[in-house]
C-alpha cells in the first residue's frame, strides 16, 4: 500500500510554498459545493450530491495541503495525506483509516 513518503517520492504530492491565501481559496470552494451538495439532496439529485460533496471533501483536504506546503497530484495520495494529518492530531483515533 502506497503511503505519503511514497506519494512525494513519486510526486503525486508535490512540495510548493505554504500559501494561507491558497487554502483560504481552497475552503471557500469546498463550502461552496457543499451548499451546492445540500441542495441536490432537496431536488432529489442523489448522484449530484454526491459527486459536489466528494469534491467538498477533497477541495477541503487540498486546503490543508496548501497551507502545509503541498499539492496533490492523486486523490488517493490526498486521503492518505489527511489521514496522517488524522492520526498526528488525533482525530478520527478510532479509526483505522
Amino acid at each position: 500500500m502506497i503511503d505519503f513518503e511514497e506519494c512525494v517520492r513519486e510526486g503525486y504530492l508535490r512540495k510548493i510554498p505554504p500559501s494561507v491565501k491558497q487554502a483560504e481559496d481552497q475552503l471557500k470552494k469546498s463550502e461552496m459545493l457543499l451548499e451546492e451538495a445540500k441542495k441536490s439532496i432537496g431536488i432529489k439529485a442523489p448522484s449530484t450530491a454526491v459527486m459536489a460533496a466528494y469534491t467538498a471533501v477533497l477541495d477541503a483536504a487540498r486546503a490543508v495541503l496548501f497551507r502545509d506546503g503541498f499539492r496533490e497530484k492523486s486523490h488517493v495520495c490526498c486521503q492518505i495525506s489527511g489521514s496522517k494529518i488524522f492520526r498526528k492530531t488525533g482525530y478520527f483515533s478510532h479509526c483505522s483509516v
